[in-house]
């Protein structure tokens, strides 16, 4: 009876009552949902991610005046995909001036530019220079960045809470496909200043110096490498959003932006824990009360 993506009661019209007689038994069924939650992604990593899309939380559309997400298109029954700018998409073909581009070669061209100009030793160590020994300067602006952070969360969730409210009042409607592509940027947008603010904390927290030495960089740029073009595709994606925030794409080229503070709390990571990281799978894999109830005992 209710939405699974806006948690929000269905109308009434929409309903379709059914009576059913039960087709498996109470041990049965209390089987089954053992092994679901053994299967959880937090317990089980998952071989395969909801989206088919590399970029499908990090992807932007880099045209001036826009910044939508991208979002996918298939031409040929699925045999061609290509990633196109969700504002183009949604409102007009006159709404943004990006062109539609094949997935495979922007995917492609993401993981070649981060394995030659930011996964070498070398390179790395460049980047950590100033951040390998912290200094007030650098805790004074992690405290301003941690303030922004904070109030921009605020606003993020109580811009999400009115959207639903609305919805809830008839003032919105959950089937318009525009409407559910606002909530769910809000939620990616939630998600990712949530995930910042982590990082942040984590790096503020007393703990003794890190040792960043060079066996630590050829550690960490050889398990990324590996891990961006490992075939399991659960395992790229995950990788990816680790280690980049955002990859804006425009008819003048990829622009990808990543934080010199996550990157050096993920090869402390590495270090504290030889040469081991595992990300953390997206925890909303099963919709919760939809139309689908839990029998009662």
């Amino acid at each position: 009876m209710r939405d699974s993506k806006a948690g929000i009661l269905r109308p009434r019209e929409e309903w379709i009552e059914t009576r059913v007689p039960i087709v498996i038994d109470q041990d049965t069924f209390d089987a089954a949902q053992r092994r679901l939650a053994m299967n959880k992604p937090q317990v089980t990593p998952p071989r395969r991610v909801n989206s088919p899309t590399l970029l499908s939380t990090i992807g932007k559309c880099g045209e001036p005046n826009c910044g939508a997400g991208l979002i996918l298109v298939t031409g040929k029954g699925g045999r061609y995909r290509y990633l196109t700018c969700q504002t183009r998409r949604t409102m007009a073909s006159d709404a943004c001036s990006l062109p539609n581009y094949r997935m495979a070669d922007v995917d492609e061209a993401v993981i070649a530019a981060l394995e030659h100009k930011l996964l070498q030793p070398e390179r790395l160590k460049d980047l950590l220079a100033g951040l390998l020994e912290k200094t007030d300067s650098a805790r004074a602006e992690r405290k301003q960045r941690l303030a922004h952070l904070r109030r921009t969360l605020t606003e993020s969730e109580g811009a999400r809470a009115r959207m639903l409210d609305a919805i809830e009042a008839g003032a919105l409607d959950f089937r318009d496909t525009v409407v559910r592509e606002r909530l769910d940027a809000r939620r990616q947008e939630i998600q990712r200043l949530q995930q910042e603010i982590r990082t942040i904390e984590d790096q503020d927290r007393d703990r003794p110096a890190r040792q960043i030495t060079p066996g630590v960089l050829d550690r960490f740029a050889k398990m990324m490498r590996e891990a961006l073009r490992s075939e399991d595709y659960s395992f790229r994606k995950a990788y990816l959003t680790l280690l980049v925030a955002e990859v804006r794409l425009s008819s003048a080229g990829i622009t990808i932006r990543g934080t010199k503070g996550e990157l050096e709390t993920l090869i402390a990571k590495v270090s504290e824990t030889d040469g081991q990281l595992v990300p953390t799978f997206a925890g909303n894999w099963r919709a919760q009360q939809d139309s689908n109830l839990r029998p009662r005992a």
